[in-house]
């Protein structure tokens, strides 16, 4: 028995150098395991950050488009002759105005023919790269110009 015993201790010292070798982690792989998380948590990061940006513009853009909407139904409902540009107007989110509004409404009206009326109405709010635009004809009854 001796010698199977022999052996079987001339290879076990052999398997033991080799574990420690190839146990653990060396620090240049840890290093470079930290980078890459680091930097994939950045890139999610700021792709969060895009798209919380993104959805503030077009919040932003849906407000505004519903008050230029909302304000071109009420000028439709005017009296055609009386119907005439206006300067730019402070609004709130809700279109009515006020002067601490964070958006800004303006109209412009175009005379097309005798009887037909463009109708622009132009809100401007933050975050807006370019302020949104709804237009309308507007008919005036009969040729006769009223004032």
């Amino acid at each position: 028995m001796t010698p199977s015993r022999h052996t079987f201790s001339a290879r076990r010292p052999a398997r033991r150098s080799a574990l420690r070798t190839r146990a653990g982690f060396s620090l240049i792989a840890v290093m470079v395991a930290i980078i890459l998380l680091g930097t994939g948590a950045m890139a999610i990061a700021a792709a969060n950050a895009s798209t919380i940006r993104a959805q503030g513009r077009a919040g932003t853009r849906t407000v505004a488009l519903a008050t230029a909407r909302a304000y071109v139904e009420e000028l439709r409902a005017r009296d055609p002759w009386g119907l005439a540009s206006e300067s730019a107007v402070a609004i709130d989110e809700s279109g009515h105005p006020d002067a601490a509004g964070a958006y800004s409404r303006r109209t412009v009206v175009t005379q097309l023919a005798s009887n037909l009326l463009r109708v622009d109405v132009v809100v401007d709010g933050p975050r807006l790269a370019q302020p949104v635009t709804v237009a309308t004809h507007v008919y005036r009854g009969g040729t006769l110009h009223r004032q």
